[in-house]
């Protein structure tokens, strides 16, 4: 897959969960067009930030191969959430599935 396949596939990813969050009531803000932006973390914007009252979440979404770039970013976003009792930081992996040609196949 490549790299610009990735990040659509992880942008998608980041719609359907601000979907699923606004759907259980958190305000959402998005790092993609046509949401509102969430705020810079140091020097870092994250995928999107949740808000339920007092509890916010951070959160990244990435494939295992986009896992090490943003490394600093997520040391920056846990180190944040864990100074701060009403925030929490959530990573969520997910690799798209490999397509198998049907010469490999047995």
């Amino acid at each position: 897959m490549t790299r610009s396949a990735l990040i659509q596939y992880e942008k998608k990813k980041i719609q359907k969960l601000a979907k699923e969050y606004k759907s259980k009531g958190y305000r959402i803000f998005v790092n993609l067009p046509h949401y509102h932006s969430p705020y810079p973390i140091k020097k870092f914007v994250p995928d999107m930030i949740v808000q339920k009252g007092n509890k916010k979440i951070i959160i990244e979404v990435k494939t295992k191969r986009s896992l090490k770039k943003r490394r600093e970013a997520m040391e920056c976003f846990a180190l944040y959430a864990r100074k701060r009792p009403k925030f929490r930081f959530d990573v969520f992996i997910s690799n798209p599935r490999s397509s198998i040609s049907k010469s490999n196949r047995k």
